[in-house]
């Protein structure tokens, strides 16, 4: 949710940093995600069984998903069956992207995304690449403060709420790789949500979690995500 706002809004001057196209995506995409969980829900009584969600967030509300197949959900079957699930850009995809993505899709969808984005990115398609920064982490201060950071990012996930949760884990490789693949940002407060989301709401895998991150840098302004963050603080108004 956090990454699309952004992307939906970013703009620098009168001059639009991304493509409309990517505007109007974003938009749909933001409505399906806040509106998901009051889709096709039916009321529970008093006796809630179910006490995360399937992202790992506590249940608040007395609402849980029906999973009944709608009608936007068979419109990607049919895309699927028809086109394959390489998503290539096309008048169809772009229909029913615009009407939301299933979550049976979601992962493959943006993972088909992240890669698009990431196509020229230093050692994108480089067998080993993932593992090999992994092993390039170290005691600095990136390494302290990602450590300080875990245990703050979704603080009411189940998935990251204890040290033996278990996406933490995957949580600190993904922002570990980050530091040592951008150097120049190595990691910042921010950046851990991002991962976090890539790998619950996105449903993505550690390594594709990395590329998301790369993706959301190379998208957004310069130093919208760096140790100063002017460009987020630019686009708060502070």
């Amino acid at each position: 949710m956090l990454l699309l706002r952004e992307i939906n809004k970013l703009r620098t001057g009168a001059e639009t940093v991304i493509s409309t196209d990517l505007q109007e995506i974003a938009a749909a995409l933001i409505e399906q995600v806040k509106d998901e969980d009051l889709m096709d829900v039916q009321k529970l009584g008093d006796n809630i069984t179910q006490k995360y969600d399937r992202y790992g967030f506590e249940i608040t509300k007395l609402y849980i998903k029906k999973g009944a197949t709608t009608k936007n959900e068979m419109a990607w079957d049919k895309h699927i069956v028809h086109f394959g699930n390489n998503f290539d850009k096309c008048k169809e995809l772009k229909a029913i992207v615009r009407a939301g993505v299933p979550h049976k899709y979601r992962s493959s969808f943006w993972k088909a995304c992240i890669k698009r984005i990431t196509a020229h990115c230093r050692g994108r398609g480089e067998p080993g690449f993932y593992k090999t920064l992994l092993s390039q982490a170290g005691n600095d201060i990136f390494t302290k403060q990602i450590e300080l950071d875990l245990m703050r990012t979704l603080p009411n996930n189940c998935l990251f709420n204890t040290t033996s949760a278990t996406g933490v884990d995957k949580l600190r490789n993904v922002l570990l790789a980050f530091s040592r693949y951008n150097l120049e940002i190595g990691y910042c407060q921010g950046l851990n949500r991002i991962a976090a989301f890539a790998l619950t709401v996105l449903n993505l895998k550690e390594e594709d979690s990395f590329w998301a991150v790369v993706a959301v840098v190379e998208v957004l302004p310069e130093d919208y995500y760096s140790q100063t963050m002017i460009g987020a603080r630019s686009t708060n108004g502070s």
